[in-house]
């Protein structure tokens, strides 16, 4: 069984719509986390990979 993340993945990269509500969504969580000190975290490691993995 897939993990919920490959399979957001395959969404993203077979639907444009999924893919910009990716994009939006995890814009809008870097607005919600912009503290310093917090680059390394797994949250934000997890975040630029689905914007990559979306894009």
């Amino acid at each position: 069984m897939a993990s919920p993340y490959n399979i957001l993945v395959q969404a993203c990269q077979t639907d444009p719509f999924v893919a910009a509500k990716v994009r939006l969504t995890v814009s809008r969580w870097k607005q919600f986390w912009p503290f310093p000190g917090a680059e390394n975290t797994e949250w934000k490691i997890r975040m630029a990979q689905a914007e990559r993995d979306c894009d």
